[in-house]
């Protein structure tokens, strides 16, 4: 759950999320002005939060309603748009509307806007609509990282791609893609383990029209499933990783450390594709942190075998819960004839990948 959800929504969550914003902004030359007060909301007709930098003027605006309480939002959105622009007409405008959920007609009415816009031939004056929970992942991101990365101008770039506004978890992946490319850049390695790995039980509803099309050609219903297997475990990762500061690489090495009793340097290098040297650097972190051992090889002196200690068993099991956590959530929602479905088309893939293995 968003840490903004509890907040109370008169003297607590614009004050959070401006807080945030400007913690997160403030070292990348951005002003943030919450138009309210410590405690109190904006009020009437102005927008709840505008953040400034030489190039752009956003406004974000903020509500807990769900559902169709959020129709009555989205007039004053659009008076809060024509009025920073007003005061800012040198400067590209745009919205950031935050929200636990976005409503469907809140997408729909956001998409109209933002085609009117296109119509017109105007680049700016556009809605983004975002769930509280990818919000506060790329305010966390930004927090954690150096001012190079997470540029605002590639946040302002997604303003151009409303077509993919279809709900806020195609949102989520449009930011992946588009300002956490550098950390998918640097995850690489281990989302291609997860390919490697076995898929445990779980399974994903999507619309008729793809089911039609996973049932007439099988390949397109695995890539569906994949994209989303991939999506939330990564997130998972994610999540879990930054409340330990260890990197998704150097999960990967304690996850492979636990499968055996021992590794070496030379194998954890051979395993995850890179040189001997950086992987010697990423374990001496680990050794550091107290979640691996090192000690002599019998057979080699000169050689280091690796093994998890009792702190870095601890955390991969902890890992490991964060990351499948999601599948437990979802296998609840499968009946017991869905789930013997899910089993047994696993079974059938995992030994296929097996055996596809084996062959190479």
């Amino acid at each position: 759950m968003s840490r903004y959800i509890p907040l109370n929504t008169h003297t607590q969550l614009e004050q959070a999320i401006a807080y945030d914003l400007n913690a997160a902004l403030g070292e990348r030359g951005l002003i943030v002005i919450h138009n309210g007060t410590k405690n109190s909301h904006a009020p009437g007709g102005k927008p709840d939060i505008v953040v400034r930098s030489e190039k752009y003027a956003l406004i974000i605006e903020v509500t807990k309603s769900k559902g169709s309480g959020q129709d009555r939002e989205f007039h004053s959105i659009r008076s809060h748009l024509k009025s920073i622009k007003v005061e800012n007409p040198e400067l590209p405008c745009f919205c950031i509307f935050l929200s636990p959920k976005t409503s469907s007609r809140t997408l729909e009415s956001i998409h109209d806007h933002n085609r009117q816009r296109t119509g017109e031939g105007k680049t700016d004056m556009r809605i983004l609509p975002l769930s509280f929970e990818f919000f506060e992942l790329w305010i966390d991101r930004l927090l954690e990282n150096p001012k190079r990365k997470y540029s605002i101008d590639d946040l302002i770039s997604i303003f151009d791609l409303q077509e993919e506004y279809k709900n806020d978890l195609e949102i989520g992946k449009v930011f992946y893609r588009i300002i956490f490319k550098e950390d998918l850049e640097e995850s690489e390695l281990f989302e291609r383990q997860l390919h490697r790995n076995t898929v445990h039980l779980g399974g994903m509803q999507v619309s008729a029209r793809k089911r039609r099309l996973a049932t007439s050609r099988p390949g397109i219903g695995l890539d569906f499933w994949m994209e989303n297997f991939l999506f939330y475990s990564t997130r998972g990762w994610n999540r879990f990783s930054r409340t330990t500061g260890i990197s998704l690489v150097q999960f990967e090495i304690l996850n492979q450390i636990n499968t055996r009793e021992t590794w070496s340097i030379s194998e954890i290098s051979h395993h995850l594709e890179i040189t001997a040297p950086a992987a010697s650097q990423l374990v001496d972190k680990l050794v550091q942190s107290g979640l691996v051992y090192r000690s002599e090889d019998k057979r080699d002196r000169r050689a280091r075998q690796l093994t998890l200690s009792p702190n870095g068993a601890q955390l991969v099991e902890k890992g490991r819960r964060g990351r499948h956590h999601w599948l437990d959530e979802l296998a609840k929602s499968l009946s017991a004839e869905e789930k013997g479905k899910v089993v047994e088309a696993l079974t059938i893939l995992t030994k296929a990948a097996k055996e596809m293995g084996e062959e190479k």
